[in-house]
């Protein structure tokens, strides 16, 4: 029977540390050196057949020289673009699917201009040419007034990247993401966050109001980060008008946090992978949780307290696997995901890192990884 592992990883910062590799400073040179072959390490333990990463390595070059040391045993999934433009991802945090060596299908990557065409065709007139329009507030730091909403157009800063192959007749998707960080720069006094004395209700409005900029700021990235969600499901929703089961597995770094944070509970009124999943009452079409069934204390994968709300637990779960039905059933898909299948790695994670010296961490992210298996007849 065949099984294959795929893990999701934010590596956290990989340019940075090819950089380091390069650098004239010894110390520097030598924790580069330390945290390559601790990701080698922690990557030849977990064992994936697939393995996603984001916050890699920016332009196909670069990535190739970062994967020879972090994944030796490992084939880059490339265009075959050495300028970089086809992939769609601005910045140095790149995302990179990679599969075993001896991995027997070949892995493709659907083009960016295909995302988009079928994400315009399925939003209604809401995006073109990979853009689309969010109402965005606005905040004039001079005045320290908020003004109202604009409308304006937004893509994604880091275009998902969609990796796929052929097993037994049907074809798997493998959709990677990395998307937008709610981080504000709290550097200018106006965009400070005055901490509540309390939990209470008149305590937080009272912040709230004490902190217009950065209120408006904290709104206007999860505004961003809500829509890039809608159009990650408007491709999905695209797959479905196309095939009747489609077999798309959902991965990445999703920057949602907890789920409902302050923001969404007193501005937004959603959570982020509410967006992704799509609508319970077409239930077809929902996205299921590859770690719906981890048991509670082990379903996190970054630690994070956050001053906004520091009563909160900060063990949180950035890092996702979520998966279409078909791959939750025995009839429409020759691979599917088992009860239990999912689990975030602690043990390799700490394992590994415990024997680094301080300052030195393979990522702050944990890896998630979800084991597919064949569908065999009862």
């Amino acid at each position: 029977m065949d099984t294959f592992k795929i893990t999701t990883w934010n590596v956290e910062h990989a340019d940075k540390t090819l950089k380091g590799l390069d650098s004239a400073n010894a110390s520097t040179r030598r924790n580069a050196e330390r945290k390559i072959k601790a990701i080698r390490d922690e990557i030849s333990e977990i064992d994936p057949d697939i393995l996603f990463l984001c916050e890699g390595p920016k332009g196909e070059e670069r990535a190739e020289r970062y994967f020879a040391e972090a994944a030796p045993g490992y084939e880059l999934v490339k265009r075959g673009d050495p300028e970089g433009k086809s992939y769609g991802v601005q910045g140095t945090q790149w995302l990179w699917f990679l599969h075993k060596k001896n991995f027997p299908f070949k892995m493709d990557l659907l083009p960016v201009k295909t995302w988009q065409a079928f994400t315009e065709e399925e939003s209604a007139g809401r995006s073109e040419n990979g853009r689309w329009y969010a109402s965005l507030p606005q905040f004039n730091r001079n005045s320290r007034k908020v003004l109202p909403a604009k409308l304006d157009r937004h893509g994604h800063y880091r275009h998902p990247q969609v990796a796929f192959f052929e097993y037994k007749g049907k074809r798997i998707e493998l959709v990677g993401v990395h998307l937008k960080s709610k981080f504000v720069n709290q550097r200018h006094p106006a965009l400070r966050w005055k901490k509540p004395v309390s939990e209470k209700f008149q305590d937080i409005r009272k912040a709230i109001e004490a902190s217009p900029g950065y209120v408006t700021e904290s709104a206007k990235a999860r505004a961003k980060l809500s829509s890039e969600a809608s159009d990650i499901r408007n491709y999905i929703e695209r797959r479905f008008s196309q095939e009747k089961d489609p077999a798309i597995l959902l991965m990445g770094d999703v920057n949602d946090g907890p789920g409902k944070e302050l923001f969404e509970d007193w501005f937004l009124l959603h959570d982020l992978i509410g967006n992704l999943q799509g609508d319970v009452f077409f239930a077809r079409r929902f996205l299921n949780h590859a770690l719906f069934d981890l048991p509670d204390h082990l379903r996190w994968s970054v630690e994070f307290a956050d001053q906004v709300t520091p009563h909160r637990s900060p063990f949180i779960l950035l890092d996702h696997i979520l998966l279409t039905q078909p791959m939750s059933g025995r009839d429409a898909c020759p691979l599917r995901v088992m009860p239990h299948a999912g689990r975030v790695e602690h043990d390799i994670h700490e394992r590994i890192n415990s024997l680094l010296p301080g300052g030195v961490t393979t990522s702050d992210h944990r890896l998630v990884s979800v084991v597919l298996t064949e569908s065999v007849p009862d």
